[in-house]
């Protein structure tokens, strides 16, 4: 497992579809395995496994959303 921390930018391991391909979250809390996430395409808030997530970057607390998903949505 990755060591996530506070507004690393993360996407599904083994995404099952398109919108979860398509995910981009920023990790707002760790407690161990448990990860609260932002979804950035709808702003919600979820906690979610971190065996599930791989961390594909990391971002500021002053970027624009859309800068965020337009460079790590591909990734």
């Amino acid at each position: 497992m990755e060591d996530i921390k506070f507004l690393d930018v993360v996407k599904w391991n083994h995404p099952m579809s398109k919108p979860e391909k398509d995910d981009v979250m920023v990790v707002e809390d760790t407690d161990k395995d448990a990860i609260t996430v932002r979804h950035l395409q709808d702003n919600n808030i979820t906690t979610v496994f971190a065996r599930d997530l791989r961390v594909v970057g990391h971002c500021t607390a002053y970027e624009p959303i859309a800068d965020i998903v337009a460079r790590y949505v591909s990734k």
